[in-house]
């Protein structure tokens, strides 16, 4: 279903409003999205990462 959902998307965004390139991304953990990205023949074009403070010291 997420195929057919991109793919709809991907034709009103190229066809309606005349975008002659369309980019999408979704996290790589979420494997259906990313396997529709990949049957719908998109290319990968960048690696998101994801930094995040960390605590050095705890005190209580």
């Amino acid at each position: 279903m997420a195929l057919f959902y991109l793919n709809l998307g991907t034709y009103h965004l190229g066809l309606t409003e005349g975008f002659p390139c369309v980019r999408a991304d979704a996290d790589v953990s979420n494997t259906p999205m990313v396997s529709a990205f990949q049957r719908a023949r998109y290319r990968q074009f960048a690696i998101r990462r994801k930094y995040r403070k960390h605590k050095l010291y705890e005190f209580v």
